[in-house]
Formats: C-alpha cells, structure tokens, sequence
C-alpha cells in the first residue's frame, strides 16, 4: 500500500480508480473486495479521521449469519428465511424488504470470507435479542470483534500496492457531470481536504461514511424528541455522506428511524458524559437481566427499541432517572468472561456479592434475594416468565449475602441510524423514482433501508460486509461471486 502522503502515479483512465469514502468495515470491505477480484483497479481509501476503524471497531456481540458450519456443529437449525423473517418482524413493516432479504442470504458467506480471507475466529455463536436462534458470531479469545476484525482488514490492506489509504482527509463533496438518463448527471469523483490544501481523485465512488447520531444538527433534524440523549458514536459519526448524497439529489429512506440502545454503560468516574461506552448485547446473550429497583421490568432478549421502551416507562412509573443495571451471574461471566474483565478494568461493572450490590444502590436485599429466586426457578423450567423471556443463558443468580455476581448502571443511548441514503441490492444509490445514480454506491451505516425501524443486534457488521463487498462488484463490473 502506498503511503498516505503519496500519490499513486496512474497512466490509466481514472474510470479504473474506485474511491472509497470512509475506513470502518463497509469501506475496508469493499476496498479488499475489489483488490481481491480486480487487481488492475486502483484503490483509493479516503479517512477523515487519523486512523481507520469507525464505529466498526467498537462493536462487541458480534457478526450475523444465518446457516453457518459453526451453528450447524452447536445444534443450532437456522437458515436464511428465519433470518429474513426476524429482520422484518424487527422493522415493523419499514424499510427495503429486497435488501433484508440479501442481507439474510449472503450472512454465511459473508462470515465464512472473514475467516478465509483474514483468519478472523468466528468460532462462538451466541444469542441476542430479537432473533429466534442463536447466530451471532464472535471469536473465543480476549478481543472483541470489532476490533479483531477492522485489525486483520487493516494490517492485510497494507500489503496491496494498488491501494492508497489517506487518512485526515475530508471529502468536501462529490463531483458530478451532465449525463443523458433519468437523473442528468452521473458521478466521476470527489473533492477532499487534505493539510489545508484541496485535491481532486476520479473514479467511481463507494460512501462508507457511516450514520448520523453524533451530530446534534441532524439528530435534531430528524428526531429532535432524541436530542441530548448519550451516544456510543464516535465523534466523527456526523452524517456527511448523507448530505453530500443530498446534494446530487440522492433519495433518503426512513431517516427518522434513529435506534437508541438500551444499555449504555455509565461511568461513574464521569456520570455526565454525553459519550457512553456500549453494554454489548452480548451480557444479555449470556444471561444477563435488568434490574430497575432491584426487579426485573421486561424480557431482556426483545429488540432494542422494546427494551428501551420498558426502560423509559418503569423509570417514569418510578420516578427515577432513565437508566437500570445490568446484572450477570457467574457462569455468565465465564461465556463471556473477557469483555466483562474488560468493562471491570474500565470501571464499568464491578464484581461483589449480593450485599454489596444492594448497599451500593440502596436496594433491599430481601427484595433483590426474592426477585433471584422468583428468576432461578423460571432458568429451572418451574415457571413461565412473567416477562416472556425464553432463552436464559447459563446459571443462576445468587440468594446467599455473600454469593458473587457482576452489575453495571446503564442508560439508554443514541447508537445507530437505521435510515439514510436509499440504495437497491447492487448496492447503487437510488435518485428520483427510484433510478440509479450512475458512479454513485453506498454501503454501510450511511445507507439506509435494510434495518427499517429496528437493528438487530449484530446485523450492524453484517451490513458492513454484505453491502461492502456488493458495492465493490458493481463499481467494478466484477460478477457476483457472494
């Protein structure tokens, strides 16, 4: 890979370029799929940020796919149709159904080109909210799957010599020339900012810019009843793709669907912090509950919004501020025991017994002992849950004082952008009546339609791949090989 401050010098025309916008997982993504498929095409991957990752790098639970080896090996009966159907089921009749339905079909190839491309472990498959089986994919070791993932994508994009990687670069806007067709115009590159001096690239263009949800402008734009609420984005998740696709007349799809996670974590070394670290779903996965005054308020494995919802109202109903704890038992902590040393060491969850957790939020044991025993007989099979939960994870919670467990305060977060710029399933972005920009793909968190009102947990990478590696196809004219 050439470095940064270099130019690659280039005697071919620059419709054999591909400019890729952005350095998370969709544009790293379609970066190494063209490099893979298409040696002869230059790459050029532009970060406004100093180094590449995004939000990509920061997801904990892990990637989606539905029919894979390592869920056939756990017993688990998936397939891409079930998957479908809890991805539209999570949408409530929004969104794109052809682009869930791509999502759904591609999801185990998509994790199979992780580990055989990259070497990425893949190896455990979890349960998270909203979906009927287990098919979250993440690896046995300490590091979570963001990271590894953006790691092996990055370090392998360095051994290319046709792909130019510029960081602290920010796209200004695309550029576009009169074309016959529908939409008029076509695109044939972007304007970028570069140590104060602007630079021009030529090629077909990929936007790998991710959402919007830290940008009070936008938030306040589209959902202004969230404006104020913490976010896990990064500080760099402002939302320009879209607006540079706005510009050339790029249609928006379900902008207004803005995901607030339930659980982000709150520090209490920093309680005040409008930047929140995520509880991964994953604690939940493994048999993590919620606790608001010590009892349980709803099934924690529904999807995100209905969890969110039953936070807001219980602490309304209490008159407390937004926000509960997360509590995990032991044998939970053992499936997922790196990311929760992880949350220890950062001050995020303690360790201690019944007692302490109780005197430390002014519960009553009593009452918290009650609720564990009420729970443990439901884990049991004694009971039904009032709440509907129906996968439990491992183990119990502990009724003696001194019995050991984990806890967390959380609070609802803003986390994800389930609208934005429309694309179909070539991953092209959509102008006026539906017709294609010509030059012009989207991939990733800046693209919107897949998800429509709700984001499954680990659908998030998923997208990032499938949509990734879609668009890195159809700016190249390489076939389909998905």
């Amino acid at each position: 890979m050439a470095n940064s401050s270099e130019k690659i010098e280039s005697t071919m025309p620059h419709t054999e370029n591909v400019i890729v916008v952005g350095a998370g997982l969709a544009g790293l993504s379609a970066a190494h799929q063209i490099l893979q498929k298409s040696p002869k095409i230059k790459v050029f991957v532009l970060e406004k940020m100093k180094s590449t990752g995004g939000n990509s790098i920061k997801a904990s639970s892990g990637i989606n796919g539905a029919g894979t080896p390592q869920q056939e090996r756990a017993n688990i009966h998936d397939s891409p149709s079930l998957f479908y159907e809890d991805t539209r089921k999570s949408a409530k009749q929004l969104g794109d159904e052809s682009l869930a339905q791509t999502l759904s079909e591609r999801s185990a190839n998509a994790v199979k080109w992780l580990e055989q491309s990259f070497g990425i472990d893949l190896s455990v498959v979890s349960m998270l909210g909203g979906h009927s089986v287990a098919r979250t994919h993440r690896g046995g070791g300490k590091i979570p799957p963001g990271f590894a993932i953006m790691k092996a994508l990055g370090d392998k994009l360095g051994t290319y010599a046709n792909c130019q990687l510029i960081t602290e670069a920010k796209v200004l806007n695309l550029i576009t020339k009169e074309h016959a067709g529908p939409i008029g115009k076509k695109v044939i590159g972007v304007n970028y900012l570069k140590d104060n001096k602007e630079e021009s690239l030529f090629g077909n263009v990929i936007l790998a810019t991710g959402g919007f949800s830290a940008s009070d402008q936008l938030v306040s734009k589209y959902r202004p009843d969230l404006v104020g609420l913490p976010t896990t984005n990064s500080e760099g998740t402002l939302g320009e793709g879209l607006e540079m696709c706005q510009a050339v007349n790029a249609e928006l799809i379900d902008a207004d669907q803005v995901q607030v996670h339930p659980t982000g974590f709150v520090d209490p070394k920093d309680p005040a912090s409008k930047s929140k670290f995520l509880a991964g779903e994953a604690l939940r996965g493994e048999g993590g509950i919620l606790l608001i005054g010590g009892k349980r308020f709803t099934d924690e494995l529904q999807t995100r919004d209905f969890v969110t919802a039953k936070v807001l109202e219980s602490c309304k109903r209490a008159n407390v501020s937004p926000g509960s704890v997360i509590a995990l038992n032991p044998a939970g902590y053992d499936k997922i025991k790196h990311h929760v040393d992880f949350y220890v060491f950062k001050g995020l969850m303690k360790k201690g017994t019944l007692t302490e957790m109780c005197t430390e939020l002014n519960w009553d044991v009593d009452l918290v002992r009650a609720e564990f025993e009420s729970y443990n007989k439901v884990v049991e099979g004694q009971e039904a849950d009032s709440k509907g939960r129906k996968h439990f994870g491992p183990g119990k919670f502990p009724t003696a004082n001194d019995g050991e467990l984990f806890w967390g305060l959380t609070t609802p977060v803003l986390h994800f952008t389930m609208g934005g710029v429309h694309i179909n399933t070539s991953a092209q972005v959509l102008g006026a009546g539906g017709n294609a920009i010509e030059g012009l793909y989207a991939a990733g968190e800046v693209s919107g339609g897949v998800h429509g009102a709700n984001r499954l947990g680990g659908s998030s990478l998923l997208e990032c791949v499938v949509f990734g590696r879609i668009a890195a196809d159809s700016s190249t004219g390489a076939g389909s090989s998905l």
